[in-house]
């Protein structure tokens, strides 16, 4: 498959995804950043480590900011993780620690892990997911399972 068909591949996936979906695709790409960082480390490739942990810094910095702390203690215990992932992050960096930039990976699977299940339960939709369906027909509309996961 060449480049720009794999490109146009994932573009469409991101626009097509679901908010819960979005935030499984960010998980992914921190968590491989992050692993590919700490071998650019190993291997002492310092401007790709550079990089590649820029970029997890940034998703979770992203999905920090998106965090709603009226959402409760969930919110909380998030804002406390992404602000210590983000610590770490900064270690590995300037410490050229791979085993912080693989502890980080380790914590966002298994928040991934978490969110995946809540995402793939069948007849569970996010709030946001719901107000895309506003136009439909009440009779068209799934069942909501939880409507206070979405957030």
């Amino acid at each position: 498959m060449s480049q720009n068909a794999i490109k146009a591949y994932e573009q469409t996936r991101v626009t097509t995804a679901g908010q819960g979906e979005l935030i499984l695709l960010l998980y992914d790409s921190a968590i491989t950043a992050l692993r590919q960082a700490a071998g650019e480390i190993r291997a002492k490739h310092y401007e790709a480590k550079g990089r590649l942990l820029s970029k997890a810094r940034e998703i979770i910095e992203e999905l920090w900011a998106s965090l709603n702390p009226e959402a409760g203690p969930v919110a909380v215990s998030l804002d406390s993780l992404y602000s210590y992932m983000i610590r770490r992050i900064l270690h590995a960096n300037l410490n050229l620690d791979a085993k912080a930039a693989e502890e980080v990976a380790r914590f966002l699977s298994e928040l991934r892990e978490a969110w995946a299940a809540v995402v793939n339960r069948p007849g569970v939709t996010t709030a946001a997911e719901e107000k895309v369906k506003v136009g439909r027909k009440r009779s068209e509309r799934p069942a909501v399972a939880n409507p206070g996961l979405g957030g």
